[in-house]
């Protein structure tokens, strides 16, 4: 029988969760015109907000689910001070004064008519270059001097601080230690580079032209939108499917599966179970615009609506 939500004790599980961070921009407005200046819409702003992103946004989701994560990553001194101002996660931070902190800047508009807002615009500024293997070092060194934690979330979007070394260094020691690591790898990612994680979880696109299941992780897990997911145990497959939402922005969707499957994971609860309860807080996530972490409660709330 299915584990409810009720009986997963998330409450105080120290999850690490390592990888690329940014600064998620949000510019909220209207569209009721065009410009003279060229054939594209004028949006009219409302508010602008930002919030930390990528890997951070993953902890604060964990946080949010009632865990304890623990943020490591690679900044500048500035990207720092911002990340801390933010978050309300324990860090683990290196320094790198090159590596500026990353923006991903949303344009969000209402259309008229509309009650709900649409993205109509991303732009990013980032830097992509693997960090150096010296801080790669420092880095794993304050990781794995850590008293063993409950699981360890890779959240790799392929901006450069889960080099292949790090990577294997800090799943390595998950596996001597018997903490579950999961990865979500970046789409462009050689899957070898995960060798013996716990599981890699990837959606479609990240998926496509890879060894389905992976033969380097002990679970495979594939996100396919609105058809729910396919997880593989022992080369079995199993289809979860999805909860039946209306969507209205899926951004931030694979960060919150991940940080449900994880902290679930992390708590005992079997990767059936933890994959339906990721489902429930994905589909979640994507009925707002914008990337708010799900409290456990509305988690609760819209399972019971299921049954």
């Amino acid at each position: 029988m299915p584990m409810s939500l009720s009986d997963i004790a998330w409450s105080g599980k120290r999850v690490v969760v390592l990888g690329d961070v940014c600064i998620d921009e949000w510019e909220y407005g209207r569209i009721d015109r065009i410009s003279p200046e060229a054939p594209v819409p004028i949006l009219t702003l409302d508010k602008v907000t930002r919030s930390p992103g990528m890997a951070a946004l993953v902890a604060e989701m964990v946080r949010a689910l009632g865990g304890e994560p623990i943020l490591a990553t690679v900044l500048d001194g500035e990207g720092q001070q911002w990340l801390i101002s933010k978050l309300h996660s324990d860090t683990i931070l290196e320094t790198d004064e090159n590596r500026l902190i990353s923006i991903k800047r949303r344009s969000m508009a209402a259309i008229e008519g509309r009650s709900q807002y649409f993205q109509v615009l991303r732009a990013d500024m980032e830097d992509c270059w693997p960090i150096e293997e010296a801080i790669a070092r420092k880095l794993a060194n304050k990781i794995t001097d850590l008293e063993r934690p409950d699981a360890v979330l890779i959240s790799d979007y392929g901006k450069g601080v889960v080099t292949p070394w790090l990577a294997n260094n800090v799943i390595g020691w998950c596996r001597h230690w018997e903490v579950p690591c999961i990865v979500d790898p970046a789409r462009t990612a050689d899957w070898s580079t995960y060798a013996g994680a716990s599981a890699i979880k990837a959606n479609r696109k990240e998926s496509r032209g890879q060894e389905i299941p992976s033969p380097y992780a002990d679970v495979t897990i594939v996100t396919r939108d609105s058809e729910g997911c396919s997880l593989w145990l022992e080369s079995v497959e199993q289809k979860l499917p999805a909860v039946k939402i209306d969507v209205a922005d899926p951004t931030g969707a694979g960060d919150q599966f991940l940080a449900a499957l994880g902290l679930s994971i992390a708590a005992g609860a079997a990767w059936s179970d933890g994959c339906r309860v990721a489902n429930i807080a994905a589909a979640l996530q994507a009925m707002s615009a914008g990337c708010v972490p799900v409290e456990r409660e509305d988690l609760m709330d819209l399972q019971d609506a299921q049954v």
